[in-house]
């Protein structure tokens, strides 16, 4: 079985499993629907108050913050990352700070965690918004700043692929500041 960190359940041949802490619900509802049929699922999902329609797991998790350890050069990268995230940067500089080429950092990234460093970057990014939406009452456009973009909208697209939610979805389901 091969792990998809988005899915909430996954079903490889007669394997099925599920991730996360509500995740037992999640594979609950989806055995109630493969073998009692969608209407079925969706009556268990009311009496049980649940959001029938989750599709993904993406905005609970943290790809980025996941990453951590992963490896000495990804941890330094991240470090260094995290102290510019409002700033512009390149590949160079990230490069000559870890001391290796760029092609080298590149296939590093792509070897320990799937990805670019620029779209780590932008999970990480991605990271510091959430933070701030769940935690402040900044205006989109204060934390897309902060977040080193120029563009609301542009980083709107660049959070709903992330987090699989827009910024104003993400802040009303787990502001902690209201």
């Amino acid at each position: 079985m091969r792990l998809d960190a988005d899915a909430l359940v996954v079903q490889d041949g007669a394997l099925v499993s599920s991730g996360g802490f509500g995740s037992t619900l999640d594979l609950a509802l989806w055995l109630v629907g493969h073998f009692g049929g969608e209407e079925l699922r969706q009556l268990t999902a009311r009496i049980l108050v649940m959001d029938a329609h989750r599709a993904s797991q993406a905005p609970y998790v943290s790809d980025a913050i996941a990453a951590q350890g992963a490896h000495p050069t990804i941890e330094r990268a991240r470090r260094w990352l995290n102290a510019r995230l409002d700033q512009p940067w390149t590949m160079a500089e990230l490069a000559t700070h870890c001391a290796l080429s760029q092609r080298t950092l590149l296939r590093r990234f792509q070897e320990a965690l799937g990805v670019s460093p620029v779209q780590y970057a932008q999970q990480l990014r991605v990271e510091r918004a959430k933070a701030l939406l769940e935690t402040t009452g900044l205006s989109l456009e204060e934390i897309t700043v902060r977040c080193g973009y120029e563009d609301a909208a542009t980083f709107s697209k660049v959070f709903k692929r992330w987090a699989a939610l827009t910024p104003r979805e993400y802040r009303q389901r787990f502001a902690l500041v209201r």
